[in-house]
């Protein structure tokens, strides 16, 4: 998925230009995959902003998330709870 790789890039802007134009695109429906690679992209890159908008908006829109996405989420918030009590990067 294109979104993953700009994430694995720290293209982030250029994934949120392409997340955007992607829900516009009716004939591309956003299902449970779709929005859970997006999530997982964007948390893994330590963005959270996004994919709790998009946790969000999957949940409004009926689709019911599995764990998957939500995986990377806990642990990038770990990592930042471990390095506000430790100061240091991991």
């Amino acid at each position: 998925m294109l979104v993953e790789k700009f994430c694995m890039d720290g293209r982030l802007d250029e994934a949120k230009k392409l997340t955007k134009d992607v829900k516009k695109n009716e004939s591309e429906a956003m299902d449970v995959v779709s929005y859970s690679k997006m999530i997982q992209s964007f948390a893994k890159a330590g963005d959270f902003d996004i994919p709790r908008k998009l946790l969000d908006e999957m949940v409004q829109s009926g689709i019911t998330p599995f764990a998957v996405p939500f995986t990377p989420l806990v642990q990038r918030l770990c990592l930042c709870c471990l390095e506000a009590v430790w100061g240091q990067g991991f």
